[in-house]
C-alpha cells in the first residue's frame, strides 16, 4: 500500500498510536487526516448525500462500507441477486486511563518482541478466571430482533459467544498468558490486555472484548477484573451489522461484477473499522 502510494495507509501511520506490532490509529485524526486530503484534492467533488439508485452503465466503484444506508442496501440485492448478505461484527468497551489501578497491572507486550509498554495487562488466577468466565456466560445479552440471523465474523467474534464455545477458547484466544509473564517470571492463568486508544493516551480498548452484553453486564464484569474494580466506561462494546458481498462467486479478478462490468468494489480493510467488502479468497 505504501509502494502505491496509498492514502490510506498514509492516513493511518500519520495517526498511529502504540500497539505493538498491529497497526492501531487513533480513529479521530485518521478520519480527518482523509478528510482534509479529499477536501483539497482538485481532482475530487464530494457531493453529500444519499445514493439509491446505481446506474449499470456509468462506470461505479461501490465503497459504502459496512453500514450501508437500507435503500442502498436493497438496490445492492436486487443488483447481485443476493437473498441476503451480512454477518454481525461487534467492537470492544474502552476506559479511561486514569480509572485504572496500576499497582495490580503491569506493562509488558507478547513476547517483549516491540516497546515493552505498548500493552497494560490484567493478569487473573485460575479462580479469579473461573468466577469471571462463569458471569460471562451467564450475563445477559442484547436481544436480536426475529428478522435477523446471528452469523458472526470469526475474526472478530463476542466474547461471550466465544467463551460459549467453551473456556479453552478464550485461553487460547484473547485471554491466551503466554510471552506475557511477570517480572517474577510468574505466568498468569489468564490476561486480559488494555491497548492506547488515542494519540493522547487518555483511553484503552480491552482487546479481543467485543461484546454484545447489555451495558450493565459488560459494567458488571469488567469491574470484576484485577485493577479495573473503578473503571470509567467511556464506550460499551455493542454488534451492529456489516454488509458483505460473495466475490469469489460475483466479481472477477478486477474486482467488477462479472454481470456489470462498469461497477467495481472496493477492498476495504477490516482493522480499520472497516469490514470486508470482498475477498479474492472466499474468506470474509
Amino acid at each position: 500500500m505504501l509502494a502505491f502510494d496509498s492514502l490510506i495507509i498514509k492516513a493511518a501511520y500519520a495517526s498511529r498510536v502504540p500497539a505493538g506490532g498491529e497497526l492501531a490509529v487513533d480513529r479521530h485524526q485518521f478520519s480527518a487526516y482523509i478528510t482534509t486530503w479529499l477536501t483539497n484534492n482538485s481532482n475530487v467533488t464530494l457531493i453529500d448525500q444519499e445514493i439509491t439508485t446505481i446506474d449499470s452503465n456509468a462506470i461505479t466503484l461501490f465503497a459504502s462500507g459496512p453500514l450501508t444506508t437500507p435503500k442502498l442496501q436493497t438496490t445492492m440485492q436486487e443488483l447481485l441477486g443476493q437473498e441476503y448478505f451480512y454477518f454481525y461484527d461487534a467492537v470492544a468497551p474502552i476506559i479511561t486511563k486514569e480509572s485504572i489501578n496500576f499497582t495490580k497491572l503491569y506493562y509488558k507486550s507478547r513476547y517483549d518482541q516491540v516497546d515493552s509498554k505498548d500493552y497494560i495487562n490484567c493478569s487473573m488466577t485460575k479462580d479469579e478466571f473461573d468466577l469471571w468466565v462463569q458471569a460471562l456466560i451467564t450475563a445477559e445479552t442484547v436481544t436480536l430482533h426475529d428478522f435477523e440471523k446471528e452469523i458472526y465474523f470469526e475474526g472478530c467474534m463476542p466474547i461471550e459467544a466465544m467463551a460459549k464455545r467453551g473456556v479453552k477458547s478464550l485461553l487460547f484466544g484473547p485471554l491466551k498468558p503466554v510471552g506475557l509473564e511477570k517480572s517474577n517470571g510468574e505466568r498468569p492463568y489468564a490476561v486480559v490486555q488494555l491497548r492506547q486508544d488515542d494519540a493522547i493516551d487518555t483511553l484503552y480498548n480491552l482487546v479481543g472484548f467485543q461484546t454484545n452484553l447489555k451495558f450493565p453486564e459488560q459494567q458488571r464484569l469488567i469491574m470484576m477484573l484485577p485493577g479495573l474494580e473503578q473503571a470509567h466506561i467511556v464506550r460499551y462494546g455493542v454488534i451492529h451489522k456489516n454488509n458483505f458481498i460473495n466475490s469469489p462467486v460475483l466479481l472477477n479478478q478486477f474486482l467488477q461484477l462479472k454481470n456489470y462490468p462498469n461497477i467495481f468494489f472496493r477492498r476495504a480493510n477490516y482493522w480499520y473499522g472497516r469490514i470486508c467488502w470482498i475477498s479474492g479468497n472466499g474468506n470474509y
